[in-house]
This record gives C-alpha cells, sequence and structure tokens, in this order.
C-alpha cells in the first residue's frame, strides 16, 4: 500500500453517482492519496497535461470522446510514454480491446470485476491486481 502513496492517480469517467466515486474510493482503500477526477475526454486529456499522473483510468464511453482517442492522444506526447493507462468499460467488446490496443493501452478491463471479482471466480481482476499488474509492465 505505501507504494502508492506518492502516486497520482486520474480518473476519467462520466458516472459521477457510480462508477466514478467508486474508483476514487477504491483507490484511497489502496493507499492513493493524489486523486484527479474528470467528466469526459476533454478535461482528461487537460488533466494529463496539468498534474502528470503516474496512472490514468479512462472509461471508453464518455460524452465528447472515446477513451481510447483519449489515450492516443496521451501517447502521442512524450510525457504520455511513462503514463500507465487502464481502459475500462461496462461493455468490454472485442471491438473496443482492438481499439484500446491500437491505443496504446496497457491494460483494458471489465469496470465491473473492480468491485466484484469474486462473483466472477477469479480475482485477479480486482482494481489491485490490475494496477499491480500494469505497473510491474
Amino acid at each position: 500500500m505505501t507504494e502508492y502513496k506518492k502516486m497520482k492517480v486520474l480518473v476519467a469517467d462520466d458516472d459521477e453517482r457510480l462508477a466514478r466515486p467508486d474508483l476514487v474510493d477504491a483507490l484511497k482503500e489502496l493507499g492513493f492519496q493524489e486523486i484527479y477526477e474528470a467528466s469526459d475526454g476533454s478535461e482528461a486529456y487537460d488533466m494529463f497535461l496539468q498534474k502528470n499522473p503516474d496512472i490514468i483510468l479512462l472509461d471508453t464511453e464518455m460524452p465528447d470522446s472515446y477513451g481510447y482517442n483519449i489515450c492516443r492522444r496521451i501517447r502521442s506526447q512524450p510525457e504520455g510514454q511513462r503514463i500507465k493507462i487502464i481502459g475500462m468499460s461496462n461493455t468490454p467488446t472485442r471491438e473496443y480491446s482492438e481499439k484500446w490496443n491500437a491505443a496504446g493501452v496497457d491494460y483494458f478491463a471489465d469496470k465491473v470485476r473492480f468491485f466484484d471479482p469474486d462473483y466472477y471466480g477469479d480475482p485477479d481482476f480486482s482494481l489491485e491486481c490490475i494496477i499491480q499488474r500494469v505497473l510491474r509492465k
């Protein structure tokens, strides 16, 4: 947990009632202290430029853009090469997976599994496990 204290995380998700607050709470429980929030793609890109996060969690479908397009923009910047990007979706289709991979994502995840990995029979899909996996890359 202590390894996360110094890391900055950006959570970009337009669901202000459930998904984003749940993600922020889960990150705090893991020990992250510097967490930024964005509600759409433009805001996420601006926050990336301003805050220089270590990890970005990007939702796939946001009001003004798809997360994989924002991922591609971030990766096109020199400072975007070192950032770990986790793409997420409530409906992780093969098409989305291919688009995320082409954009340079570190991991594309089923957002629902973050919060109840045991329901799906595999705790390796928890938010903590996925973060650990991308940090080892």
